[in-house]
């Protein structure tokens, strides 16, 4: 959902409210394997929301999926690829953490990589997303950070 809100503030009832991040809201569409993709809220509260962008791009079926990094109960990143593109996932319980992950996924090469990451105020402003792009190579280390209750999603042009 987007109705995203702090563990604080969080109020269970209607409309339904999340305590993630944006960004692990977006992660969830990559690790969940779910050929019916859906969201929990209305339509009206994505409408020029940080990240929808994201939600344009990902698709609900998958050609290939690695397991890149995590540890159960922790975090989880994962990598998917639909076509022409790889999709990174990540989601992570209450510790705040860097990740680091190797592209070694992709062939060799040079790549635009788009993504969707935490802010510094993303655990009192759950709504807050980073959204960016870099050139990336297959075989390099990539790192990113998620908040606690965060996540990172992104997407690879091959």
């Amino acid at each position: 959902g987007f109705l995203n809100v702090s563990p604080k503030d969080f109020r269970n009832g209607k409309p339904a409210q999340v305590m993630t991040t944006r960004a692990h809201q977006l992660a969830m569409f990559v690790v969940y394997y779910s050929p019916y993709t859906v969201a929990c809220d209305h339509p009206d509260n994505y409408k020029d929301q940080k990240g929808i962008e994201f939600l344009k791009e990902v698709p609900a079926s998958w050609d290939d999926t690695r397991f890149l990094l995590g540890e159960v109960g922790e975090y989880i990143v994962m990598a998917r690829k639909n076509g022409k593109r790889w999709y990174i996932g990540g989601m992570n319980n209450s510790v705040p953490r860097e990740v680091i992950i190797n592209l070694d996924f992709l062939p060799d090469g040079k790549y635009k990589l788009y993504y969707f990451e935490d802010t510094e105020k993303s655990n009192t402003e759950p709504t807050e997303i980073y959204v960016g792009s870099e050139n990336v190579e297959g075989g390099q280390l990539y790192n990113f950070r998620m908040e606690k209750g965060g996540g990172y999603a992104a997407y690879i042009e091959l």
